[in-house]
Protein backbone atom coordinates (compact mmCIF):
# COMPACT_ATOMS: atom_id res chain seq x y z
CA UNK A 1 0.00 0.00 0.00
CA UNK A 2 1.12 3.54 -0.71
CA UNK A 3 -0.84 6.45 0.70
CA UNK A 4 -0.02 10.04 -0.20
CA UNK A 5 -1.63 13.27 0.87
CA UNK A 6 -1.63 16.92 -0.13
CA UNK A 7 -3.58 20.02 0.87
CA UNK A 8 -6.91 18.73 -0.41
CA UNK A 9 -7.05 14.96 -0.01
CA UNK A 10 -5.35 11.59 0.31
CA UNK A 11 -4.94 8.94 -2.35
CA UNK A 12 -4.12 5.28 -1.86
CA UNK A 13 -2.70 2.68 -4.21
CA UNK A 14 -2.95 -1.01 -3.42
CA UNK A 15 -1.22 -3.92 -5.13
CA UNK A 16 -3.42 -6.14 -7.26
CA UNK A 17 -2.99 -9.07 -4.85
CA UNK A 18 -5.00 -7.28 -2.09
CA UNK A 19 -8.45 -8.91 -1.94
CA UNK A 20 -11.63 -6.86 -2.38
CA UNK A 21 -12.66 -6.98 1.30
CA UNK A 22 -9.29 -5.71 2.54
CA UNK A 23 -9.18 -3.08 -0.21
CA UNK A 24 -12.64 -1.81 0.71
CA UNK A 25 -11.72 -1.58 4.40
CA UNK A 26 -8.47 0.26 3.66
CA UNK A 27 -10.24 2.71 1.33
CA UNK A 28 -12.89 3.48 3.98
CA UNK A 29 -10.18 4.10 6.59
CA UNK A 30 -8.26 6.38 4.21
CA UNK A 31 -11.46 8.39 3.65
CA UNK A 32 -11.50 9.03 7.43
CA UNK A 33 -7.92 10.40 7.50
CA UNK A 34 -7.29 14.15 7.42
CA UNK A 35 -5.07 15.25 4.50
CA UNK A 36 -1.63 13.75 5.16
CA UNK A 37 0.60 16.81 4.89
CA UNK A 38 3.16 16.31 7.64
CA UNK A 39 5.31 13.18 7.36
CA UNK A 40 6.22 13.52 11.05
CA UNK A 41 2.63 12.98 12.19
CA UNK A 42 1.20 9.48 12.41
CA UNK A 43 -1.85 8.49 10.43
CA UNK A 44 -5.00 7.78 12.50
CA UNK A 45 -5.36 4.26 11.18
CA UNK A 46 -1.74 3.26 10.59
CA UNK A 47 -1.85 0.24 12.89
CA UNK A 48 -5.10 -0.93 11.30
CA UNK A 49 -3.67 -0.66 7.75
CA UNK A 50 -0.66 -2.67 8.91
CA UNK A 51 -2.88 -5.39 10.44
CA UNK A 52 -5.33 -5.64 7.52
CA UNK A 53 -2.55 -5.83 4.91
CA UNK A 54 -0.20 -8.01 6.97
CA UNK A 55 2.54 -5.42 6.43
CA UNK A 56 5.88 -5.80 8.17
CA UNK A 57 7.67 -2.65 6.99
CA UNK A 58 6.75 1.03 6.97
CA UNK A 59 8.47 3.89 5.19
CA UNK A 60 7.53 7.56 5.46
CA UNK A 61 8.21 10.09 2.70
CA UNK A 62 8.26 13.81 2.20
CA UNK A 63 7.16 14.76 -1.33
CA UNK A 64 8.36 17.74 -3.36
CA UNK A 65 7.59 19.06 -6.85
CA UNK A 66 9.86 20.93 -9.26
CA UNK A 67 8.64 24.38 -10.36
CA UNK A 68 7.69 24.70 -14.03
CA UNK A 69 10.44 27.25 -14.67
CA UNK A 70 13.08 25.16 -12.87
CA UNK A 71 16.70 26.21 -13.28
CA UNK A 72 19.79 25.43 -11.22
CA UNK A 73 23.32 26.57 -11.95
CA UNK A 74 26.28 24.36 -11.10
CA UNK A 75 29.68 23.41 -12.45
CA UNK A 76 29.44 19.63 -12.00
CA UNK A 77 30.09 17.42 -15.04
CA UNK A 78 26.96 15.45 -15.98
CA UNK A 79 26.29 12.47 -18.24
CA UNK A 80 22.76 11.33 -19.11
CA UNK A 81 20.88 8.41 -20.59
CA UNK A 82 20.76 10.46 -23.82
CA UNK A 83 24.57 10.15 -24.20
CA UNK A 84 26.79 7.19 -24.96
CA UNK A 85 28.22 6.13 -21.59
CA UNK A 86 29.34 2.67 -20.53
CA UNK A 87 31.48 3.05 -17.42
CA UNK A 88 31.05 0.32 -14.77
CA UNK A 89 29.50 1.52 -11.53
CA UNK A 90 31.86 1.68 -8.54
CA UNK A 91 31.47 -0.53 -5.48
CA UNK A 92 29.66 2.26 -3.62
CA UNK A 93 26.53 1.43 -5.61
CA UNK A 94 26.57 -2.37 -5.18
CA UNK A 95 24.49 -2.06 -2.00
CA UNK A 96 21.63 -0.69 -4.11
CA UNK A 97 22.02 -3.55 -6.59
CA UNK A 98 23.47 -1.57 -9.51
CA UNK A 99 26.47 -2.87 -11.45
CA UNK A 100 26.12 -1.10 -14.84
CA UNK A 101 24.36 2.00 -16.17
CA UNK A 102 22.22 -0.30 -18.35
CA UNK A 103 20.37 -1.35 -15.17
CA UNK A 104 19.31 2.21 -14.34
CA UNK A 105 15.73 3.28 -15.01
CA UNK A 106 15.63 5.82 -17.83
CA UNK A 107 15.91 8.67 -18.05
CA UNK A 108 18.86 9.02 -15.70
CA UNK A 109 21.58 11.55 -14.97
CA UNK A 110 24.98 10.98 -13.35
CA UNK A 111 27.26 13.54 -11.70
CA UNK A 112 30.96 12.93 -12.34
CA UNK A 113 33.91 14.14 -10.26
CA UNK A 114 37.42 13.66 -11.68
CA UNK A 115 36.19 10.83 -13.90
CA UNK A 116 34.40 9.01 -11.05
CA UNK A 117 30.66 8.46 -10.73
CA UNK A 118 29.62 10.55 -7.73
CA UNK A 119 25.81 10.65 -7.81
CA UNK A 120 23.11 8.81 -9.77
CA UNK A 121 19.58 10.10 -10.33
CA UNK A 122 17.13 7.82 -12.10
CA UNK A 123 13.41 7.66 -12.78
CA UNK A 124 11.81 5.51 -10.06
CA UNK A 125 8.09 6.09 -10.69
CA UNK A 126 6.31 7.14 -13.82
CA UNK A 127 2.70 7.85 -14.71
CA UNK A 128 0.74 9.58 -17.44
CA UNK A 129 1.10 13.01 -15.81
CA UNK A 130 4.15 12.76 -13.59
CA UNK A 131 7.51 11.15 -12.91
CA UNK A 132 9.63 10.83 -9.78
CA UNK A 133 13.36 10.60 -9.39
CA UNK A 134 15.47 8.61 -6.97
CA UNK A 135 18.94 9.78 -5.88
CA UNK A 136 21.99 7.81 -4.72
CA UNK A 137 25.30 9.46 -3.93
CA UNK A 138 28.53 7.65 -3.15
CA UNK A 139 29.70 8.39 0.43
CA UNK A 140 32.96 10.14 -0.58
CA UNK A 141 30.98 12.66 -2.66
CA UNK A 142 28.21 13.57 -0.24
CA UNK A 143 27.73 17.22 0.80
CA UNK A 144 29.57 18.45 -2.30
CA UNK A 145 26.62 19.46 -4.48
CA UNK A 146 26.72 16.34 -6.67
CA UNK A 147 23.23 15.11 -5.78
CA UNK A 148 21.68 18.53 -6.45
CA UNK A 149 23.50 18.87 -9.79
CA UNK A 150 22.51 15.37 -10.97
CA UNK A 151 18.90 15.92 -9.85
CA UNK A 152 18.79 19.21 -11.75
CA UNK A 153 20.22 17.47 -14.82
CA UNK A 154 17.55 14.75 -14.59
CA UNK A 155 14.80 17.39 -14.38
CA UNK A 156 15.96 19.00 -17.61
CA UNK A 157 16.04 15.86 -19.76
CA UNK A 158 13.92 15.95 -22.90
CA UNK A 159 12.48 12.47 -22.24
CA UNK A 160 9.78 13.81 -19.91
CA UNK A 161 8.31 17.01 -21.39
CA UNK A 162 4.95 18.16 -20.10
CA UNK A 163 5.00 15.96 -16.98
CA UNK A 164 5.11 17.09 -13.37
CA UNK A 165 8.45 16.18 -11.81
CA UNK A 166 8.59 14.89 -8.25
CA UNK A 167 11.33 14.31 -5.68
CA UNK A 168 10.64 12.27 -2.54
CA UNK A 169 12.79 11.50 0.45
CA UNK A 170 12.51 9.55 3.67
CA UNK A 171 11.44 11.74 6.58
CA UNK A 172 14.64 10.76 8.44
CA UNK A 173 16.96 11.68 5.54
CA UNK A 174 17.95 15.23 6.47
CA UNK A 175 20.67 15.40 3.77
CA UNK A 176 18.16 14.55 1.03
CA UNK A 177 15.76 17.17 2.36
CA UNK A 178 18.67 19.60 2.06
CA UNK A 179 18.97 18.74 -1.65
CA UNK A 180 15.28 19.63 -2.10
CA UNK A 181 15.82 22.97 -0.34
CA UNK A 182 18.98 23.72 -2.32
CA UNK A 183 17.07 23.15 -5.58
CA UNK A 184 14.12 25.31 -4.44
CA UNK A 185 11.58 22.47 -4.72
CA UNK A 186 8.12 22.98 -3.25
CA UNK A 187 6.97 20.66 -0.47
CA UNK A 188 3.59 19.24 -1.46
CA UNK A 189 2.76 16.55 1.08
CA UNK A 190 3.67 13.27 2.70
CA UNK A 191 3.45 9.61 1.86
CA UNK A 192 3.67 6.26 3.60
CA UNK A 193 4.38 2.85 2.10
CA UNK A 194 3.50 -0.41 3.82
CA UNK A 195 4.95 -3.71 2.60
Amino acid sequence: MRLAGDVGHNIVHLRDDVDDAAAGLVESLVADEPPYLDAHLELRHLDEYTRVLGATERSFEMDYVFPEDFEYEHDVELVTSEMPFDQPLPDHFLSIKFTTVHELWRPWCIAMVDGEIASIVETVRTGPRGVECGVNTAPPFRRRGCAAAATAGWAQLEAQPGKSLFYSTDRANVASQGVARRLGLAYVGAGVALT
